[in-house]
């Protein structure tokens, strides 16, 4: 009797996965960190991470799309410059650093290079004897109050007039491209009251430290090949800083730029274990690690061939038919039905980590854990429950409930009802089941009571 209300319990859970129920809301949570790629209208007029009231400030990241033309004129006219982003860290409320990213091309070298500039908050209040650097008391009051704009005029013509004599042509290998587009630096101090200096700063902002000596990594060094940088033949950039096309021993590659010890053990592990077990789902296959002990390092995957990510597959090309857009839809919810019955969780659900392939079929990208605002809230970070609630955003951004009618949705709001009341009442039952022993041997002894 049980184990045939379990398989019944089991068929409604994977018919919710078809209707992609969920109760849960699609309302965007105030993020800890964002870890993607977010767009602002401007003027910047952030509520967020302590922007609203000046207070109570939490540890907040962002980028910003580069626009063709640069935002500000340099004198150097070959070079081009754009802000690429700003954040801030902070401890129990308070406001410790601000950082704002530069974005510097070389028009004639064909070499972009990021600058993240690191503004310590001072700790202490000024006194008469020990005066606060105007220049960055005025950089820290330009970031809280979210004149972004301004500040990055006022960095750049501080610090990129004596960067740019020294910038040198584009690396022709991926080792030093990658060392060489992404600097950090401080803004410190000066010897004057009025003056600052900038210096090399090595510690990452963004992104934690790759630890190969972990436990996790060793296993996973002697499971899957290991690369040089040496090896990589020729190189192509996909994705700036994240993503790379590369050739070794004449194959095509993928080569992806890892955050830190834990996203990278996750996408190796999860991959890894959908090869073994269900090679038929279109995922990227492990096929190395490269870099390692560098400050460069990588994962290598397979191609996807012709893959373009759907979401500029729909910006591209707005007259879709449905059918296919429900195909895609049908294929990446049963890859994560798939996903879900091996033990893993996809994370990043959103249309960008969808790729197209040259016969049209749906593939899924990204595996390292993180996820999107708007897309899962961060309650549901790294759970299934999370999954489907982006499998559920995913079905708004394809168009598809628009389409389906008045009638469609209703039966479908229905149906979700139904197969909810029966999935509460087998587990009811269920449960039930499991205390009739003890209820028996109650009765039993009460007489003798």
């Amino acid at each position: 009797m049980v184990p045939i209300l379990q398989l019944i319990l089991i068929i409604i859970t994977r018919i919710q996965y078809l209707f992609c129920i969920t109760s849960l809301p699609l309302v965007m949570s105030q993020p800890e960190v964002a870890e993607h790629p977010v767009t602002h209208p401007a003027p910047f007029q952030l509520t967020v991470a302590g922007f609203g009231e000046k207070k109570d400030w939490e540890t907040y990241h962002t980028y910003l799309p580069i626009n063709p033309e640069p935002k500000f004129a340099l004198a150097h006219q070959r070079f081009k410059l754009d802000i690429s982003g700003f954040g801030h860290r902070a401890e129990q409320g308070a406001l410790q650093a601000v950082w704002v990213g530069l974005m510097v091309k070389d028009t004639e070298g064909l070499m972009e290079t990021e600058y993240l500039i690191l503004i310590d908050v001072p700790t202490q209040e000024p006194t008469a004897s020990a005066p606060q650097n105007p220049i960055v008391q005025h950089c820290i009051e330009l970031y809280v109050n979210q004149r972004i704009s301004e500040l990055g005029s006022l960095l750049g013509s501080l610090f990129l007039p004596p960067v740019l004599e020294e910038m040198g042509p584009r690396p022709d290998n991926l080792e030093s491209l990658l060392a060489r587009s992404h600097l950090c630096y401080r803004l410190q101090p000066g010897a004057d009251d009025d003056a600052v200096t900038f210096e090399p700063w090595a510690t990452p902002i963004l992104r934690g430290e790759i630890d190969w000596t972990s436990e996790i990594l060793g296993d996973i060094l002697q499971k899957v090949p290991v690369f040089a940088h040496s090896d990589i033949e020729s190189f192509r950039e996909i994705k700036r800083r994240k993503i790379y096309e590369v050739v070794i021993n004449g194959k095509t590659l993928i080569f992806k730029f890892p955050h830190v010890t834990e996203t990278l053990a996750r996408e190796v592990n999860i991959l890894r274990k959908m090869a073994d077990r269900e090679p038929g789902v279109r995922v990227p296959k492990v096929a190395g690690i490269i870099g390692v002990n560098t400050s460069q390092p990588g994962i290598l995957m397979t191609l996807v061939p012709s893959g373009r990510d759907l979401s500029v597959v729909l910006e591209s090309d707005p007259d879709i038919s449905r059918a296919e857009r429900q195909k895609w839809y049908d294929q990446v919810s049963e890859m994560v039905r798939i996903l879900h019955r091996n033990g893993c969780v996809w994370g990043d659900v959103k249309d960008a980590n969808i790729l197209i392939d040259e016969n049209r079929d749906a593939w899924l990208i990204d595996f390292e854990g993180s996820r999107t605002p708007d897309w899962v809230d961060e309650d549901l970070k790294g759970t299934e429950a999370g999954d489907l609630q982006g499998l559920k955003k995913l079905h708004e951004v394809l168009q598809l409930e628009a389409e389906e009618g008045i009638g469609l949705q209703m039966l479908r709001k229905l149906c979700s009802s139904f197969l909810n009341m029966c999935a509460f009442l087998m587990n009811s039952v269920l449960r039930f089941l499991d205390h009739i022993p003890g209820i028996c041997l109650g009765i039993l002894v009460l007489p003798f009571g």
